[in-house]
């Protein structure tokens, strides 16, 4: 009977290992699509690693295709469907992702009550973490659908000097971009003026030294 055994855990050690190895495969070529431009074989590329395993880098490459394409229902659906597995497998990367789907909801559709649920997500799941950052951009997620002006001036005043500390050029741009708008809305004119000043000195610099590497989907 061991031998038995021992002969069936070989056969799905090396199962396994196949599945992992085509899901990895499948992954690289859609990021290279995707890449390219060629959002027709991304979504090939990724819907055949969900077919073979769901896995949340397949489901959110997948949603990213069909939102190019236009499947704008089907890149919702995958994107929460990555989000669910991000949030057991890796919170951090759950964070980015409610954080998106919260800015989306709310661009696309106007529907703030789901930005609102999706940024609560987004800053519940950031305490688990326990990340300054991660915690900074969470904190964005819930200005950015917040309607009172105070507020989000606050949290974006709060992000800002995260990002100062941290050295996050994307998360300190957003922070600006936000907290200046919050600025004009509360009639402080000036002080948004200097905010918006600080903007675009860190966008040239940006623009001088080259993107830096960050893990978040947002664009501000």
């Amino acid at each position: 009977m061991g031998t038995v055994r021992d002969g069936l855990s070989g056969c799905l050690w090396f199962r396994t290992v196949r599945i992992v190895e085509e899901v990895r495969g499948l992954l690289a070529a859609g990021e290279k699509a995707l890449g390219d431009g060629d959002w027709v074989a991304a979504r090939a590329a990724f819907g055949s690693s969900v077919e073979v395993a769901a896995t949340a880098e397949g489901l959110a490459g997948l949603g990213n295709a069909q939102w190019w394409l236009g499947d704008v229902k089907d890149a919702f659906s995958c994107w929460e469907r990555a989000y669910a597995i991000y949030s057991r497998t890796s919170p951090a990367e759950a964070v980015f992702m409610a954080l998106g789907l919260s800015l989306l909801y709310d661009a696309n559709f106007g529907d703030r009550a789901a930005a609102r649920g999706w940024a609560a997500r987004a800053v519940r799941v950031a305490e688990s973490v326990g990340v300054p950052v991660v915690s900074a951009w969470a904190s964005l997620a819930k200005a950015g659908a917040t309607d009172n002006p105070a507020d989000v001036a606050a949290l974006s005043e709060a992000t800002y000097g995260v990002a100062i500390e941290a050295d996050d050029r994307d998360l300190e741009l957003c922070a600006l971009s936000l907290w200046g708008s919050a600025l004009i809305n509360l009639g402080r004119v000036m002080k948004a003026l200097r905010c918006w000043t600080r903007l675009w000195r860190v966008r040239s610099a940006v623009r001088v030294l080259g993107p830096t590497p960050s893990s978040s989907p947002v664009v501000c």
